[in-house]
């Protein structure tokens, strides 16, 4: 995703549900189904531009969101927080809930 690549990957790794928004910054397959990997991979293949287009957007997400500042600056507001009683989850990147896939 840092190199502006389309990633490809099994909705079962544990980074995909917080990572991976399927079509818009990646694409993301069914544990298991070989026939599922195939359809992402030719899709790519066959939607070039939209293909690029999420590569820039994966990148966008690790620039933006994923990177060691962001992370840096939520774990200690949220170590702050839990030392207060508060709980604090963010909507997107670091410290945000996984979806359920």
């Amino acid at each position: 995703m840092n190199s502006g690549c389309t990633v490809i990957a099994n909705r079962s790794i544990g980074s995909v549900p917080f990572l991976l928004k399927h079509k818009e910054n990646g694409l993301i397959y069914k544990d298991g189904d070989v026939q599922d990997l195939y359809k992402q991979v030719v899709y790519c293949f066959e939607n070039t531009q939209e293909c690029k287009r999420m590569g820039r957007q994966a990148y966008k997400t690790m620039i933006e969101q994923w990177n060691a500042s962001v992370a840096a600056e939520r774990l200690i507001d949220i170590s702050q927080k839990l030392l207060n009683g508060k709980k604090c989850f963010y909507k997107e990147g670091p410290l945000s809930r996984a979806k359920w896939l």
